[in-house]
């Protein structure tokens, strides 16, 4: 599935498949953390931030 486009693999999450969300988390998630930290200037709170943003996302 890692060869899928993000594209298809929003429409899968969109059909309530969440094992797919966890991959789309995992493809972004370091990307997300390294943004986060950037505003945040501490590990914990981006931490804390992405995990927030992968909620409401």
């Amino acid at each position: 599935m890692s060869d899928l486009s993000d594209g298809m693999l929003i429409d899968k999450v969109r059909r309530d498949d969440l094992q797919i969300y966890g991959m789309l988390v995992q493809r972004y998630q370091q990307s997300v953390i390294g943004v986060c930290y950037r505003l945040m200037g501490n590990m914990e709170g981006a931490e804390d931030m992405a995990q927030e943003a992968f909620i409401r996302g």
